[in-house]
């Protein structure tokens, strides 16, 4: 006689009787649901686990692709905005542009330079047809991006990226340097060269604002400069005289603008040794 106790009675088989042989196929049923139960668990998790794996590594490559763009167009931003200021200081808009390159190496990423007169305009590259507040430095930045996690390495391998930024030019800043020609005649040959920067503040106006704009004029050769001149696109005629040299002058003029303007601003002056401007 077998004795079993529940949760809540008690009962008693005899064995060989026909309640015996119930209860144990009963029990078999159960424990082979419990043991399909189990497969069937095992078979959904081996069905879900590549989709699972499919998301996580979606996730790492989403994150890998945004922080290479965000890279590359914060890179472009900032060497149009460098460019904005000093738009002929070609090394260093390209040298701000690669500080802020975060996971692609300046020697994968190809950057150029170039200027326009706004959207659908031809480009130019040529420094000397730079007009304030009229031109752009557009820069672009190109990178091809290889993909990092197996699964999308074999369905996309590269992706050709390009970002770009332009900026309305606000300053000349520090200007080419200009050589006077001439053959000096007595005494040891001199190297003149004279400089000219132009400034706005503030650089963005309205219409009927004045502007404040500053030329500064430096003699960065070895000979003394005379008659030296400034003029700009207001009109205006500043006469500095004799620039000795080493020597800098500063000169400014207060005008209210109320259209598109653009300022182009000459510097002239004679070296003493050759006599000629």
């Amino acid at each position: 006689m077998t004795t079993r106790r529940g949760t809540s009675r008690e009962w008693t088989t005899t064995p060989g009787s026909l309640s015996h042989y119930v209860r144990r196929a009963l029990y078999r049923v159960r424990s082979a649901h419990a043991s399909g139960q189990q497969g069937q668990g095992l078979m959904e998790f081996a069905l879900a686990l590549p989709i699972v794996l499919m998301v996580i590594l979606g996730i790492i490559e989403f994150a890998f692709v945004f922080t290479n763009l965000t890279s590359l167009s914060n890179a472009a931003s900032e060497g149009a905005r460098h460019g904005a200021v000093q738009p002929r200081d070609g090394a260093g808009v390209l040298f701000t542009a690669q500080e802020q390159l975060v996971l692609p190496t300046p020697d994968s990423v190809t950057m150029t330079i170039a200027y326009d007169s706004g959207p659908e305009t031809a480009q130019f590259t040529d420094t000397a047809q730079i007009q304030i507040g009229e031109s752009r430095i557009v820069v672009t930045v190109t990178h091809d991006l290889h993909t990092i996690t197996p699964v999308f390495h074999a369905l996309w391998p590269i992706f050709h990226v390009e970002r770009g930024a332009a900026r309305t030019i606000v300053s000349l800043g520090d200007t080419e340097t200009i050589m006077p020609t001439g053959d000096p005649f007595g005494g040891d040959e001199g190297s003149p060269a004279i400089t000219l920067d132009v400034s706005a503040d503030p650089v963005v106006t309205y219409a009927g604002e004045s502007v404040l704009f500053t030329y500064t004029v430096s003699n960065v050769g070895d000979v003394d400069l005379t008659e030296v001149t400034i003029s700009d696109g207001f009109g205006n005629t500043f006469v500095v005289g004799s620039l000795a040299a080493g020597a800098t002058a500063v000169e400014s003029t207060k005008e209210v603008l109320n259209a598109n303007k653009t300022n182009s601003v000459t510097v002239t002056g004679v070296d003493e040794v050759s006599q000629e401007s």
